[in-house]
């Protein structure tokens, strides 16, 4: 369990940048979804972005997912060289096939990959991937669900399930669309904190987009708010709320800093 205190406490960056953005936008048609976005990411850092519905925060996840093509900009991940897939992205309805176990879930990118690395002369064991696999549902909790399908759990299983199959490919940058969302209000904080104690526990870099700005603000590094399609400031959490750089982001942000709470391990 986690009682946060310092915010500023909880920045784990090892001073080089993991993604580099720069000038990144989206256009679909005449409206212009996502003006140019500029921003790093450190290594180990947990960054957010927050605004409300339609504010383009999704677009740029899927940016930087690859899923999107960007119409101007650049995305470059100069802290995974070498590295031909360091990012996965989990989506706010978690997109699990139902027709397929929990493991066949969990599964299916790296028999994607056996695949693939048949194709160029190499090998990949199903006894590794069985391996692999129950090592991530043990470590989200669902092992004993491996057999089970996604009508038959529930929502917060679905959610590991979900997170299982994007962490056993082994992304160094996790991103999460909406993760909070149709959460009861009780479980938000916990839900939020235990996303905090993933990325520690795997090392990762994560990017979370939300509406939900207590609990998101209470685990990040750093927050970003988005709205109309613009990033109008990036900033600690604490920073946000002491100098807010217009209404938009005082309304958001609020003035009630979530580091006022203890951190216990």
């Amino acid at each position: 369990m986690y009682i946060l205190t310092n915010m500023l406490s909880l920045r784990r960056t090892d001073g080089s940048g993991f993604l580099i953005v720069r000038e990144v936008e989206k256009r679909y048609g005449n409206f212009h979804a996502l003006h140019p976005v500029s921003f790093d990411l450190g290594h180990r850092e947990l960054l957010s972005f927050v605004g409300p519905s339609g504010a383009g925060k999704t677009t740029l996840l899927k940016i930087l997912a690859g899923i999107e093509a960007s119409d101007g900009g650049s995305v470059a991940f100069p802290g995974a060289a070498g590295d031909p897939h360091p990012v996965n992205l989990v989506f706010q309805d978690y997109l699990l096939f139902p027709h397929m176990t929990v493991f066949a879930n969990v599964a299916f990118g790296l028999r994607a990959q056996r695949r693939v690395r048949r194709s160029l002369g190499t090998t990949y064991g199903r006894d590794a991937i069985r391996e692999r696999v129950f090592e991530y549902l043990r470590r989200l909790g669902i092992e004993e669900k491996a057999q089970a399908y996604p009508a038959q759990l529930s929502g917060g299983q679905k959610q590991r399930v979900a997170l299982a199959r994007a962490l056993v490919l082994e992304p160094k940058l996790l991103l999460l669309d909406e993760p909070l969302a149709n959460l009861d209000r009780t479980l938000k904080m916990e839900t939020a904190l235990f996303f905090r104690d993933l990325q520690r526990r795997f090392e990762l870099s994560m990017i979370i987009v939300s509406h939900d700005i207590e609990e998101t603000a209470a685990i990040s590094d750093r927050m970003g708010v988005i709205a109309e399609g613009q990033l109008i400031q990036l900033d600690t959490v604490a920073a946000l709320r002491n100098a807010p750089v217009n209404e938009t982001v005082a309304q958001l942000v609020g003035s009630d800093p979530a580091a006022n709470m203890e951190e216990t391990i």
